[in-house]
């Protein structure tokens, strides 16, 4: 559940004529619930192989969808990325399903459906296995764009470089920030030598 934001020139009130100036809890969500909705059908689809999952909320980037269906969803609905996007938002989000599957392979959603869960693991079982290890965040040069929000960010570790976002490991602890937030994939968590 989300609620939209008040009005900062009102008074703090609601936006939406219809509800008489309060601000009801809705289920309009952004990019921040795109990893609880990841969760949800993950763990749906892990212990409830034969449970027919719907994804929403947080679906605003095309992307979003695929993950979705990989982490085992059976529907996935994509107003957050309507309401962000515009109505073809849709449309792109299908034809970019489309290339994809043609591009990698795929006849039918099926053949994907779920195939991500094989690498979900609860977190005391990651934890024992990486207990001790150290990681670091890494750019791979040819993904990254520039984009510098990697350095425009909480962590005081990535800086820009040459128009290209750079990981000082010194200071690097290993949250992984980076990684959620970068769209292009250019950075990755390794383990630290």
């Amino acid at each position: 559940l989300g609620i939209a934001p008040p009005d900062i020139y009102n008074g703090g009130k609601g936006r939406f004529l219809t509800t008489e100036d309060f601000n009801p809890i809705a289920l309009l969500s952004g990019e921040s619930n795109t990893h609880n909705m990841y969760k949800g059908a993950a763990i749906a689809s892990m212990y409830f192989p034969k449970l027919e999952i719907f994804s929403g909320g947080g679906i605003t980037r095309r992307e979003n969808v695929i993950e979705a269906i990989m982490l085992g969803a059976r529907v996935v609905e994509t107003l957050v990325g309507i309401y962000f996007h515009g109505n073809s938002f849709f449309r792109r989000s299908l034809n970019f399903l489309k290339n994809y599957m043609e591009k990698q392979g795929y006849e039918k959603l099926d053949d994907f459906r779920g195939i991500a869960i094989q690498y979900i693991k609860p977190t005391d079982e990651v934890f024992e296995q990486v207990k001790g290890l150290e990681f670091v965040a890494e750019t791979d040069l040819a993904k990254c764009s520039g984009c510098g929000l990697c350095a425009d960010n909480v962590c005081p570790a990535s800086y820009m470089e040459s128009g290209i976002g750079m990981v000082d490991t010194e200071m690097c602890n290993g949250c992984g920030v980076c990684v959620m937030i970068c769209e292009e994939g250019a950075r990755s968590m390794l383990p630290h030598s």
